[in-house]
């Protein structure tokens, strides 16, 4: 169904390792795009910001990193989020006890482009028939978002991947330009 949106651009001619490279809006702008989408903020610290909201039976969490070895540091587990947030409500009808679904679809971005952040997202993406995990960094330059490892297409996982990369992080559609 999204195979046309998920095709190697050509675009990024500086860096070779990028695999696919996601048109978006500044960095800045997506955790306000994400706010527009219904996602619940479990986690903001200014440096690090975890957003999340369920579809079903797959749980849509993203992480927004402007500081990597601060990022680094944190836990950021289940177990942690759910400790932090156990009294807090949600809008959304969003509950502390959905990050614990079956099925699991995370996107994190990485504001700094640099070597650090590029091995990290080769070594940490992956994709399972429970997890889609992808890891990204985003681009100043050319206003990208760059995946640097494919992962493998799980079917109803894949879907919500995409559903997650074009409703609430907003890429851009490659089919309108």
């Amino acid at each position: 169904m999204f195979s046309k949106f998920f095709k190697k651009k050509e675009t990024n001619k500086k860096d070779k390792d990028v695999y696919f490279s996601y048109d978006i809006k500044p960095y800045i702008n997506l955790k306000y795009n994400m706010i527009f989408s219904h996602d619940s903020c479990i986690y903001d610290d200014e440096k690090v910001v975890v957003m999340a909201r369920r579809i079903k039976k797959v749980l849509l969490k993203f992480v927004l990193v402007s500081d990597y070895d601060h990022y680094r540091k944190l836990d950021l587990s289940n177990e942690k989020l759910i400790e932090l947030n156990k009294d807090k409500e949600f809008e959304y009808g969003f509950k502390i006890e959905d990050i614990n679904s079956e099925f699991l679809v995370q996107v994190t971005i990485f504001e700094q482009k640099n070597e650090e952040t590029k091995k990290y997202s080769i070594e940490m993406s992956k994709a399972t028939k429970t997890e889609y995990l992808s890891y990204l960094v985003y681009d100043e330059e050319t206003v990208v978002l760059n995946m640097y490892k494919r992962l493998r297409n799980y079917g109803p996982l894949f879907n919500e991947y995409q559903t997650a990369m074009f409703y609430d992080v907003g890429a851009k559609d490659p089919e309108e330009e």
